[in-house]
């Protein structure tokens, strides 16, 4: 699955963890309501043809530092974002950011850090 893939890619990633502070039993990656720091994600169905398989991979970086935000989304963008024709993966074909922004939480004291990415995927067929 196409999520866990790219799941499991920002969790392993030394660099990411270190930027995260995240620790064996916390890695600060996980879904959509975060409301503490780390990374919290959405991921969105768009397109199937039967062959490939579009989807929006939607990420909030929550920290109380906005430098710090972008750190890691800097991090996030050479994990996964894919250079010309080389697939991120044999399964993820294609990945690229098409969207974002950030803003003050001034409720949980946390600067958010939105960014969108598109991924094109093959589209697994049961058989």
């Amino acid at each position: 699955m196409v999520l866990i893939e790219l799941i499991t890619i920002l969790k392993n990633d030394t660099i990411l963890k270190t930027l995260l502070k995240a620790t064996v039993t916390n890695t600060k990656i996980m879904p959509m309501p975060l409301l503490t720091d780390g990374i919290g994600y959405n991921f969105i169905p768009l397109t199937n043809d039967g062959i490939k398989e579009q989807s929006q991979f939607e990420l909030t970086i929550i920290n109380t530092d906005l430098l710090r935000c972008y750190e890691i989304k800097e991090q996030v963008d050479k994990l996964l974002i894919t250079i010309g024709d080389t697939p991120l993966t044999n399964n993820i074909l294609e990945v690229s950011q098409n969207g974002g922004g950030s803003y003050y939480d001034d409720d949980l004291k946390f600067y958010k850090l939105k960014a969108n990415y598109t991924i094109l995927s093959r589209r697994k067929l049961n058989g």
